[in-house]
């Protein structure tokens, strides 16, 4: 469809009123007709403030059903975007020498890795994370229902690989799916983020699954979680994949290998009750000590300073020394 069609004198006319027909018959080289966005097409997003280089970039447009913007999660980092009411603004080409800019300087994929600290600014969050920890984790068996289920919504087109169990039933691990989308020649050594205190570990041989470990294309030990494609992580996995094979096969990674961690987060389900963020009681009781102990700090102060005998810090009144010793004993109770 279309909206306006401008003659060669610069007349435009509103199709909504217009007899279509008849101005289709009357069509002339040199007219502009402004038709509706194509799937395919090349457009400039931005988002205000623009702080940075990747406050505006190109996208590809997939026409979708609403009257509202949607983008992909992974983005949402350098236009520092959420979903809680955010305007962003539109902007589309409409010479040929403005749409091949755009395809060739500012699409997303050859924003990746930001000039700020080098790193990669896109990349997993929040479901990202938790899919990716959850599939990568040695405790995670999949059946092959589940392994074509993840694979497809990755739009995975190849030989499924050899079960990693045969027996008393065939099982697969994530780190199976996950290596399909890695390089065939790709290596990568690197503590993950859960590698801390008694799941702490220094080198490959680890039974925590702390630690990262990629040959040839294969993850063998260790979890993917933010430390390995998070957003904003520079020297994790995903930096050094782009920086070895580019930024077309990080965009195959995002677009792929990053569907299959919502899949299967979707499919086991993650959630938490109230007992999982509420205090248990001797947090409580400890908490109480502490501030009946801050109390009873703070009232001698105020004695000692009745009695004529505080300290006063350089500067500052008496009443001034008192208040500021108060607030560090808060301070220090907090």
């Amino acid at each position: 469809g279309a909206n306006y069609v401008i003659t060669k004198d610069g007349r435009k006319i509103d199709l909504r009123y217009a007899d279509r027909k008849r101005i289709a018959e009357t069509l002339e080289p040199g007219w502009y007709v402004e038709r509706h966005l194509r799937d395919g097409d090349i457009v400039l997003f931005n988002r205000q403030p623009s702080l940075h280089r990747m406050s505006i970039m190109a996208h590809v447009v997939k026409v979708l059903p609403g009257k509202t913007f949607r983008l992909n999660l992974l983005v949402c980092p350098p236009y520092n975007a959420d979903f809680d009411g955010d305007e962003m603004n539109l902007h589309v080409p409409r010479t040929e020498e403005a749409q091949a800019e755009a395809r060739e300087l500012m699409l997303v994929q050859y924003h990746i890795l930001s000039p700020r600290y080098g790193g990669p600014i896109i990349g997993g969050l929040q479901d990202y994370v938790s899919g990716a920890y959850l599939l990568t984790s040695k405790a995670t068996l999949l059946t092959q229902e589940d392994v074509i289920d993840l694979l497809s919504a990755a739009g995975y087109r190849g030989k499924i690989p050899e079960p990693a169990i045969f027996s008393p039933k065939k099982r697969w691990t994530g780190k199976q799916l996950v290596s399909l989308f890695l390089p065939k020649e790709f290596n990568f050594r690197g503590k993950a983020r859960v590698a801390a205190g008694i799941f702490l570990c220094e080198d490959e041989w680890c039974w925590n699954d702390s630690f990262i470990t990629i040959k040839k294309g294969e993850l063998l030990t260790g979890v993917f979680d933010k430390k390995a494609i998070g957003a904003e992580q520079p020297r994790n996995m995903m930096h050094w994949l782009i920086k070895e094979y580019g930024t077309d096969y990080a965009r195959f990674v995002y677009d792929n290998m990053f569907k299959m961690f919502i899949r299967f987060i979707e499919k086991r389900g993650f959630t938490m009750t109230v007992d999982d963020v509420a205090l248990p009681r001797e947090a409580k009781e400890k908490i109480r000590e502490i501030l009946k102990e801050a109390e009873k700090k703070v009232y001698e102060l105020i004695e000692i300073y009745k009695q004529g005998k505080l300290e006063p810090v350089p500067g500052r009144t008496m009443e001034e020394s008192l208040e500021l010793r108060i607030l560090d004993v808060l301070s220090e109770a907090r």
